[in-house]
């Protein structure tokens, strides 16, 4: 079993009613099991996370994710992207089209789309808005 203890954790969540409260949150085996204003550690086992700058919410969205796929697969795959994120408390990403070759068309959607299935992470991908971000011809933004 594992048990965390957050110590004055910020709640950032508006339908709570521990909005904005600094509370500390036990979590065992990765679910919230209790919240309160002071709880003392259960056991000499659990880990303790404290900090002057500790904040939980639901998830946060990076608005500018960066991944090398499509590609540059043999750095990074938009898996390997999206597994990083969740560990990192991101929900969700808008992956910017900046790749190499860039991301500019409806079939280069449905890729990230179909290889980002069933992961914890959303992708939102964002498409050049004109052809290879050269800023000469618009892209057919109605097909991507």
């Amino acid at each position: 079993m594992e048990a965390i203890l957050l110590k004055q954790a910020t709640i950032i969540d508006p339908s709570s009613n521990f909005h904005e409260k600094k509370v500390d949150i036990r979590i065992t085996d990765g679910v919230i099991t209790e919240i309160a204003t002071e709880l003392a550690p259960e056991s000499a086992s659990e880990t303790i996370v404290q900090s002057d700058a500790l904040y939980v919410s639901q998830g946060w969205l990076d608005m500018r994710a960066q991944f090398s796929d499509p590609g540059n697969e043999e750095k990074e795959t938009l898996r390997t992207g999206l597994e990083t994120a969740s560990r990192g408390g991101f929900t969700a990403v808008v992956l910017s089209p900046l790749t190499t070759p860039k991301i500019q068309s409806k079939a280069d959607i449905s890729y990230l789309k179909n290889n980002a299935d069933n992961q914890p992470t959303e992708i939102i991908p964002a498409v050049t808005l004109s052809k290879d971000a050269k800023g000469e011809d618009l892209n057919e933004l109605y097909d991507a």
